[in-house]
This record gives structure tokens, sequence and C-alpha cells, in this order.
């Protein structure tokens, strides 16, 4: 049942007709609604905005406050922002500045961290069950909203652990040097779980910001970048896109390969990067707000996610999802940070 005033649904619906076809698709993406929704010439993009709301009205729709809401946080992310009003023309308005811009942080030996901003949105987190390589344990697919945050450009590299082992102790020693395969600006990998958060505590200590390692809602969000298919950039893998079942024999540098649509690498193969959740064996009762998943389990196993250079091409989708022993330690498994706290300009 929709809370929008008819003069409200008309507003919307004159502003979905008005929308840029990218936009649009985009818009059709994040609420998971039907392809065949998509005009397919100029003379449909008139009624498009009728079709939309009387699929987002049936009962397999989303409902109109759904879409309304998706769409503010789509065109806030394309630097545009829709007040709907009831009025019957909608206003559009540029946003105010904000803190969204991606950053660096400086760390100690003159080494940088680069930070992208990921907006907030709805997703569906899981798979289908039609998705070659699907698991039970990525089910059942259900709807999360995701706030803003920043996350790491790249996984935490070698030459970034290094400067941050030289800060002093937080609650445990890190060794600065612990990769098998050497390279400053390969990812670090033979990091347990334990060293990751120590790291992300020296790091906030540091630089006053709070870091910390991803929800696993936050990393499939940031990963499918409002996709849907099996990796962002498609439901097939290839050695062009990404590290993956020994293609190269080893980690390759960061930034190898192309970014997804939020500007984050290596999300697919490289290294599997540990997430705060603990494990669960599938998604009944899982938190529908991106938080972090430390309920009804213990904590002998967190998350890791995204694949790694000896992966097959399934265990590095956007969906799977794996878990691993805290204290263990592993030449495929690294980490990124994301930082949630505002950052002043």
């Amino acid at each position: 049942m929709s809370d929008l005033s008819p003069r409200e649904r008309l507003a919307l619906l004159r502003t979905l007709n008005e929308l840029p076809p990218p936009i649009f698709e985009e818009l059709l993406f994040a609420i998971a609604a039907p392809k065949s929704l998509l005009p397919g010439d100029s003379a449909a993009q008139g009624s498009r905005g009728a079709s939309l709301c009387s699929w987002s009205e049936s009962p397999v729709g989303c409902g109109l406050n759904t879409i309304q809401e998706t769409l503010e946080e789509i065109l806030s992310h394309h630097q545009g922002k829709v007040a709907f009003s009831t009025s019957q023309q909608p206003t559009v308005e540029k946003p105010a500045p904000s803190s969204n811009q991606p950053f660096q942080e400086r760390l100690p030996n003159d080494v940088l961290l680069d930070m992208v901003y990921v907006p907030g949105g709805r997703f569906y987190m899981g798979s289908p069950e039609d998705e070659k390589g699907r698991r039970d344990s990525e089910e059942p697919q259900h709807r999360v909203k995701v706030p803003p945050f920043f996350m790491g450009k790249y996984p935490v590299t070698q030459a970034q652990w290094y400067a941050v082992s030289l800060l002093d102790d937080v609650e445990i020693a890190l060794s600065p040097s612990p990769s098998k395969l050497k390279g400053g600006d390969r990812p670090v990998e033979r990091i347990s779980w334990h060293e990751a958060v120590e790291f992300c505590s020296r790091l906030s200590k540091h630089t006053g910001n709070q870091y910390r390692l991803p929800s696993e809602s936050e990393w499939e969000y940031a990963c499918r970048a409002r996709t849907t298919t099996a990796y962002y950039f498609g439901n097939s893998i290839t050695k062009e896109q990404a590290n993956f079942i020994f293609t190269v024999q080893a980690t390759t540098p960061v930034g190898k390969y192309p970014p997804n649509h939020f500007g984050l690498y290596d999300m697919h193969g490289n290294v599997f990067e540990w997430c705060q959740d603990i494990w669960h064996n599938n998604y009944e009762d899982a938190p529908s707000d991106g938080s972090t998943w430390v309920t009804g389990r213990n904590d002998d196993c967190r998350m890791i996610r995204g694949g790694s250079w000896v992966s097959d091409p399934e265990y590095c989708r956007s969906a799977y999802r794996f878990n691993y022993i805290p204290d263990d330690r592993d030449f495929d498994i690294g980490f990124r940070v994301v930082c949630s706290a505002p950052r002043a300009l």
C-alpha cells in the first residue's frame, strides 16, 4: 500500500518519464524490476513511468515508496536530487556540498591509502536459483538497505600493511612482512582476521577516522555496484577481467583489472577478503540494514568474500560466501577497509 498522495504519485510518474534511459535502467536494476519495463523505442518512453508504477503496485511489485526512495539515492549519486513534493511538477535541486568525494589517507613513509565513496542504496543480497555455481548458503535472497560508506579502492597492499605495522600496537603485534608472494603493490596476504582488525584499529587511531572491516552486506553491495549478474561485469568471467584459477600463478598488483561502477578494483579474485560478520549457514533472519551480523552463532568462524588467484570461477561470484577460522592465515586471504564516519572537508 503506497503512502504517496495522488499528487505525489503524479509527480513521481512525470519524473520517471523524464529520466535519461541509463538512469531509468539503473533504477530497474536497483529495485529488481523486470527488464521488460525498459522501453525499446522513443515512442514507448512517455509511458514507461505508468508501466513501472503499475508494476510496483502489483502483488509482485516493490511499492511506490521504494521506487521514490531508491530514485532519490540514485540521483544523489549522480550529483542531482529530486525533491518529491505536493506540487504537480517535481523540482530538481543540486545537493549541498558533502563528504561524498574520494580521498586519500597518508600513512607513515608517505604511503597513501585511497578511499572511494560508496553511495547508499538497496539491493537483493544472495543469488537467484538459476545462477551457475549457486550454494544453499546464498539463500534466501533478501532486500537490504545499505547506508553510504567509504571503502578502500583496492585490497590493502603490502606497502600499506608495512606502514601501519610501524604504528604503536593497539591490542596485538603485527608482523611487518607476513606475505608469501612479495611485492609492495600486491595485496597483503597470510593475515588473520584478528590482525586485520588490529590494522583497522591502528589506522583509526592514526587518522582520527573510524576504520573497520566491512559487513558482509556492505561487501556484496559494494561488489555488485548496482548490478544483478554473477559478477559485476556479467554472468561469466575471463582472464582479462580478474585474477583467478591460477591465471598468472600468483597475486597481481592491485588495480590491474577493470574496476566496477563504484570505482573499486579486485572485488573478484586476487585475494579473498575478510568481513566483520560471523558465519551463518544461510540468510534466515539476516539483518536488512547493512549492519554486521554477529548474533545467533558463535565467533568460531568469520566471513571471507570475493575469491582469489587460486579460486574456480564460481568462488569469485558476487554472492559467494565462505567461512574461515579467524586465527588462520593463508596466502590467498587479505582484506580491505571501510570507513563509515563522516569526513570533514
